[in-house]
C-alpha cells in the first residue's frame, strides 16, 4: 500500500491509500529544529499503522526538507521503519504544488503561518522565489499580518475601538510585546497569533486594509516574478488563504491574475495525486 505524509513543524497528516483512505495524525517534525531521534519516536510511538500492513511506497513531504542532507536523513529513518517501501522525501512546497496543480502547470502558493510560492510545470518545481522568513519577508502570512497590526498598535495608529478591543482581549502592554519579540523564543508564532484578532475584526476597513496590503505585497514579490499572465492558474493552500479568501481573490483580480483552488491543507489533493498509483 501507499503511505503519504504531509509534515509540518507541529503536526503531520498521514494517509494510507486503501479502498477507503485511512488517516493518521502525529506530532510534526522539522529537521532544522529537532534531532533525528524525534522522528524515530514519532514513527515508533505515535503513527499506529498495524504491523500486518505492508507499505510498498511512501511519499513524505516535509517542512525543512529543501536541503538534500535533511531529505537523506529523513529517508534513512523512514527506510528503517518501512524496509520494503520505495521512499521519496520532498520539500513540503512540492507537496503543495502536486496537491493544488496535480499534473498541470501553474503557480502554487502557501499562505499560512508563513508564506511561500513556486512555479510548477506539472511534474517539478521550476522556479521558487525565496520566502526569506518572517523577519525579512513572509508577505501575506499570518505572521506578517499579525506583525503589521502590532506595528500600528504600538505606534497608536489603530482606531480607538480596535485599540480598546485588543487591550481587553490580550492585556498586553508595550513592554510585554517588545520582550516577546526580542527576548523570547518563538517570536514569529507570537506575532502570528494576532492575525486571528485581525480576522475577528475583518469587517473594519482598517483591518481589511492590513490584509489587502499583505496580499498585494505577496503577489508583487512572490507571484509576479514568475511572469504569470491572465490564463495562469494561481492556487493557494493554508488557513490564511482560506480565511481571507474574498480579499485574496479581489487582490488577484485587481492585479489581472487568475485565481485557482484555495484549500486548507494539501493532504486531500495529495491523495488524489497519488491515488492512481495504488492497485487495490
Amino acid at each position: 500500500m501507499i503511505l503519504i505524509a504531509d509534515s509540518g513543524t507541529t503536526k503531520t497528516d498521514w494517509v494510507l491509500l486503501a479502498e477507503k483512505p485511512q488517516h493518521f495524525y502525529t506530532q510534526g517534525f522539522n529537521p532544522n529544529y529537532f534531532p533525528p531521534q524525534r522522528l524515530d519516536e514519532i514513527l515508533n510511538n505515535e503513527l499506529g499503522i498495524p504491523e500486518e500492513i505492508s507499505i510498498t511506497a511512501l511519499y513524505y513531504y516535509g517542512s525543512g526538507c529543501a536541503a538534500a542532507d535533511n531529505r537523506a536523513m529523513i529517508g534513512q529513518r523512514l527506510q528503517k521503519k518501512f524496509p520494503d517501501a520505495q521512499i521519496e522525501v520532498q520539500h513540503d512546497l512540492l507537496g503543495t504544488a502536486r496537491s493544488l496543480c496535480q499534473h498541470q502547470a501553474g503557480i502554487a502558493c502557501i499562505l499560512g503561518t508563513g508564506s511561500n510560492s513556486c512555479a510548477y510545470n506539472g511534474k517539478n518545481i521550476i522556479a521558487n522565489v525565496p520566502s526569506l522568513g518572517w523577519i525579512l519577508a513572509d508577505y501575506g502570512s499570518g505572521t506578517y499580518i499579525g506583525k503589521s497590526f502590532i506595528h500600528h498598535f504600538l505606534l497608536k495608529e489603530c482606531p480607538q475601538e480596535l485599540n480598546d478591543a485588543f487591550e481587553q482581549e490580550y492585556a498586553l502592554k508595550y513592554d510585554d510585546i517588545i520582550r516577546n519579540i526580542y527576548r523570547e523564543e518563538g517570536a514569529g508564532r507570537f506575532l502570528g497569533q494576532f492575525s486571528r484578532f485581525v480576522g475577528a475584526h475583518i469587517h473594519h476597513p482598517f483591518m481589511e486594509n492590513i490584509v489587502q496590503e499583505a496580499f498585494e505585497k505577496f503577489l508583487h514579490y512572490q507571484v509576479l516574478p514568475y511572469q504569470p499572465d491572465c490564463t495562469t492558474n494561481i492556487h493557494f493552500s493554508g488557513s490564511v488563504a482560506v480565511h481571507f479568501s474574498d480579499i485574496l481573490l479581489s487582490c488577484l483580480n485587481k492585479a489581472g491574475l487568475k485565481g485557482g483552488d484555495i484549500t486548507q491543507k494539501p493532504i486531500e489533493g495529495l491523495i488524489k495525486y497519488h491515488q492512481n498509483e495504488q492497485i487495490f
